[in-house]
């Protein structure tokens, strides 16, 4: 009795890692990291211009402009991204693929930026 109470025991414990163990959404390799990183949307620029961050981590642009701006990603970035045009607010993006990730503000072309996604 006290072996089958053991294997079942054993099964429980198993059990219970395997879900843990299933429940990353990380990818292969690991568990995401989850950090957010915030960049300010003030008038004509991005406060910081360049973001550095690790696969799952996300980003969150912060409205504090009187003028409407967006995030657009560029056409050569490795995944397409967009927020709406607003003066208040915020919009957040997850990264999750390693790459450089370009942005601009559709409307004012010299305020761009960069989200630099390292393993």
């Amino acid at each position: 009795m006290l072996r089958h109470t053991a294997k079942i025991a054993a099964i429980a414990v198993s059990a219970v890692l395997l879900t843990t163990g299933c429940s990353s959404d990380g990818g292969p390799g690991g568990a995401s990291s989850g950090t957010t990183v915030q960049v300010r949307v003030l008038d004509m620029s991005y406060d910081p211009a360049v973001v550095t961050i690790k696969p799952g981590d996300t980003v969150e642009w912060v409205w504090e402009a009187s003028l409407p701006h967006d995030v657009v990603s560029d056409d050569d970035a490795p995944m397409s991204f967009a927020s709406e045009l607003q003066t208040e607010g915020s919009y957040s993006q997850t990264f999750d693929t390693a790459g450089v990730y370009g942005y601009h503000c559709t409307p004012h072309a010299q305020m761009t930026g960069e989200v630099i996604v390292e393993e």
